[in-house]
């Protein structure tokens, strides 16, 4: 085994000259649009409208600009003036304003006083004037101003990371912070400070650091036999656990472990499923994703997959729990090479030994001369379709089904596991007629798949409230899959077929013929974007992330004065935290917004409220959340009426209706779903109030078929898909102009160069030696690279982005849309359980209540994470 030496991350393209404008950091609290260090990447290439001018840098071909982006956003000013309406209307009554006029009208004042607080916010903050419609600071006096400039800067920072939410977010919080930080006194303000120093998160797990524990780092690319050895010492002890990004990672490993004979239970944040031989057993294996790690369990060995999203801006904190807390003799991690730096920072500042496996790839990957120019009729057996949505993959299915004649399997994250478990295997056995796989990025973690070729449908994503171009490592993880050093022949011989296949890797002895993986794309204009990505290098991992435990959230939550919005103290602790280099502090996402849903709610701890906003739930459904998180929330507070049947906020009458194959049907069932995975989830930390887990996972499961049933039916018409193709086209262009504006701001800023609105402007480097320049004619290609890796979060990928949406939407052709299923369909496994299929037609009314009866069946209570004693 070869052991390559450790490079570290590439230069940023762009550096400002000497002399020439001042350097801005592109990474705020609120999140950061590109890499941790503010680089971003930009190659030249034909596909794209930007083109390089002689002495004036880059600009947009005539008519580029009017054709594609007529629709300009809103700018600050507007969006913020819009927003202070807005925010006036929801925050006149708010609990902290309630409660406010209930004390003054008991001391006789002035019940109804929030019009002068606005106004003196408003005054105090600078956002008077341009409440009116002026412009920001007109009329403020000094102090004003000074002030002012703070809070304008900080709703500015926040409405150019996240948009309108984020602009909400920071509003709310200004307030909040008007009618609260007065109250406070000069102490209070420094034991804030105080319980808000994160900067040695390892002493929060004291029973770990008794400890003297071997790391073991095994890095490299996929398809290098970097997990086989991990999990081979896994299957070696008595005790110990795998953790992993996906659910669907957990719940494979959890399979071959039992069927290999080895004890195994299943930990998941909405699942648990415990082997009755754990009763009895001395020692046994838990398989979990990374954020169900058990903490206070002593454990021979302790796996960690995808090491490198510890530099997730979302779920770092997981990894970084997992890797400083979990009580193991040796602790495997698997990921990545870029993250070798700050593993050996963490492992000498925690003073334990360190020893890296080094691995290269061994199966050659290449990117192809060009791309499929979407024909799907290029197809080839073992060619594996990567897409971005669940109706994307299930029509291109039936498309690649009718174009071709030939069978499709699909794997996606949210399929049930045994229907996910024979899709794979339908695909693997080179016996049968699946010579094609369309799959979810989920591929991009590893799975048993026998792909020879990856074909990327998109370069960009929908992640939930944007598109956004896939990252450099983003398309390397999933490119990665291609090639497996194995054949699917070689593999369906083998019937003692070792652990770490579940990932796709071989061990490194097996001497087998060569087998080159090829990655392309499926459209012209994606394939710049891909080619760039595969012969460019992510930036390092530069800091793990970390979120503050729940006792400093107390402890801190205790220098507020009663009533205080919780939204403010999540949001005050994040901005106070004093943190070491080497960690930060990751994003709130929607905690914000769910701690204001249930603020109203009377009688919650602080640990309560902290544990409901970390909820699986997501704005992107609002409308049900904000009744459906108030009415669990009630429940926790009265613990009482905790039955799922009993729940009106849960919209389960949409299992009474006829399945009917269009969008809103789709989107009503999904968002039942997601009520149900809250609900289960819930039950799981607060098991004696949510006491009918058994009848939800019924209902879950009934919910899958039907959405299942919908999907199987949904196809694109030619048409359709090149609509669907051309908007991503004009949004590819978009961002490559985006992105060129975004590298000038974030790299090379003159001060001199700010508009009347603080908006900078400025030119792009075209002096010698500039990153980006390599002649007159070419044009500047995008492919962000940042250290947010966000390949998956969970699986909970989105139906459909929102305009694709509206382009199905505008076919009046309801059958072209969602037409038939084809003839091979009555071939195809069952999509979901049997249980569920059986009472698919069955009154929900009867249903409940066949399904109450099957009570919850008692299992072995597993430790809860986040204990380290």
């Amino acid at each position: 085994m070869s052991v390559p030496a450790v490079e570290s991350g590439m230069r940023s393209a762009f550096r400002p000259r000497d002399g020439e404008g001042r350097t801005r950091r592109s990474e705020s609290k609120f999140g950061s649009g590109g890499n941790a260090s503010g680089s971003r990447r930009l190659v030249l290439d034909n596909a794209s409208p930007i083109r390089k001018v002689s002495g004036r840098g880059y600009e947009l071909p005539d008519g580029v600009v009017k054709k594609q982006w007529d629709r300009k956003p809103a700018t600050f000013s507007e969006a913020l003036q819009t927003r202070l309406t807005v925010m006036k209307e929801e925050l006149k009554d708010a609990p902290v304003i309630e409660r406010m006029r209930r004390d003054a009208k008991a001391e006789g004042g002035n019940a109804d006083s929030f019009p002068q607080l606005w106004k003196s916010f408003l005054l105090e903050s600078g956002l008077w004037s341009i409440s009116k419609g002026g412009v920001p600071f007109e009329g403020l006096a000094v102090k004003g101003r000074a002030e002012g400039a703070s809070v304008m800067d900080d709703l500015r920072n926040a409405f150019r990371a996240q948009g309108q939410r984020g602009l909400d977010n920071r509003i709310k919080y200004a307030f909040y912070g008007h009618i609260t930080g007065a109250r406070f006194t000069d102490s209070e303000l420094a034991n804030q400070q105080a319980v808000a120093d994160l900067r040695y998160p390892s002493e929060w797990y004291p029973a770990t650091r008794a400890l003297q524990r071997v790391i073991h780092l095994h890095v490299g690319p996929t398809n290098s036999g970097k997990t086989y050895h991990a999990l081979k010492r896994l299957e070696e002890a008595e005790k110990g656990v795998y953790a992993g990004p996906l659910r669907l990672l957990a719940h494979e490993v959890y399979t071959r472990m039992n069927a290999r004979g080895k004890i195994c239970a299943l930990v998941t944040g909405e699942e648990r499923r415990v082997p009755e031989a754990v009763k009895d057993a001395e020692g046994y294996l838990t398989s979990c994703t990374v954020e169900m790690v058990p903490l206070n369990m002593h454990l021979d060995v302790a796996v960690i997959d995808e090491i490198q999203m510890i530099g997730s801006n979302d779920r770092g904190w997981a990894w970084t729990q997992a890797l400083l807390g979990v009580k193991a003799k040796e602790v495997h991690l698997c990921g990545e090479e870029r993250t070798v730096p700050l593993i050996r920072e963490i492992a000498a500042s925690l003073g334990e030994k360190l020893v890296i496996h080094h691995y290269k790839r061994l199966s050659p990957l290449q990117i192809a001369d060009q791309s499929l120019n979407g024909n799907l009729k290029d197809l080839r057996k073992g060619d594996c379709i990567v897409s971005f949505s669940v109706i994307g993959i299930h029509a291109l299915r039936k498309q690649i089904e009718r174009d071709t004649g030939r069978k499709v399997a699909i794997v996606y994250g949210s399929l049930p596991p045994e229907t996910r478990a024979a899709q794979a295997r339908l695909f693997n056995d080179p016996e049968n007629d699946y010579d094609f796989l369309v799959a979810s990025d989920a591929v991009g973690m590893g799975l048993n798949l026998a792909i020879k070729r990856i074909i990327f449908e998109a370069s960009n994503k929908w992640d939930g409230s944007a598109r956004r171009t896939l990252s450099i490592a983003d398309i390397k993880q999933i490119a990665g899959r291609a090639g497996r050093y194995r054949t699917a022949a070689q593999a369906t011989q083998k019937a003692d077929e070792p652990l770490s296949a579940v990932k796709g890797d071989p061990a490194p002895s097996i001497s087998e013929p060569e087998n080159v993986g090829i990655v392309t794309t499926l459209e012209n204009f994606d394939f710049p974007v891909v080619r760039s990505a595969m012969s460019s290098e992510a930036e390092p991992i530069l800091s793990a992330g970390i979120a503050p435990p729940s006792p400093v959230l107390e402890r801190f939550s205790s220098y507020f004065p009663p009533g205080t919005p919780f939204s403010y103290i999540l949001t005050r602790l994040h901005e106070l935290c004093m943190m070491h280099k080497r960690f930060h502090l990751c994003a709130l996402k929607d905690h914000v917004w769910l701690a204001d849903l249930i603020e109203p709610i009377e009688g919650l701890t602080v640990v309560d409220r902290n544990i409901i906003c970390a909820c699986p739930a997501s704005q992107t459904d609002a409308e049900m959340w904000k009744s459906l998180m108030p009415a669990f929330a009630r429940i926790i507070a009265s613990q009482t009426g905790g039955n799922i049947a009993d729940i009106p906020e849960l919209p389960l009458e949409v299992l009474e209706e006829e399945a009917s194959p269009n969008r809103e049907y789709l989107k009503s069932l999904e968002t039942l779903h997601k009520g149900v995975v809250a609900y289960l989830w819930l039950s799981f930390r607060f098991a004696g109030i949510f006491n009918t887990r058994a009848l939800a996972n019924h209902v879950k499961d009934m919910v899958e078929q039907k959405i299942e049933e919908v999907l199987d039916k949904f196809s694109f018409t030619e048409a359709q898909r090149r609509k669907i193709a051309e908007v991503r086209q004009k949004q590819v262009h978009r961002d490559e102009v985006l992105a060129a504006q975004s590298a000038i701001e974030d790299e090379v800023v003159d001060p001199a160069a700010e508009d009347s609105d603080g908006q900078m402007t400025s030119g792009l480097d075209t002096s010698e030696g500039h990153g980006a320049i390599f002649g007159d004619g070419d044009v500047v290609q995008n492919v962000p690279d940042n250290t947010d890796d966000r390949l998956v979060s969970e699986e909970d990928i989105e139906v459909e982005a929102p305009e694709e949406l509206d382009i199905l939407a505008d076919d009046d052709s309801t059958a072209s849309k969602l037409g038939g299923a084809s003839t091979e369909d009555a071939e195809r496994p069952p999509p979901t359980s049997p249980t569920a299929a059986k009472h698919r037609d069955v009154p929900l009314e009867k249903l409940l209540s066949e399904a109450m009866a099957l009570g919850d069946s008692e299992s072995v209570p597993l430790p809860a994470a986040g204990v380290n004693r």
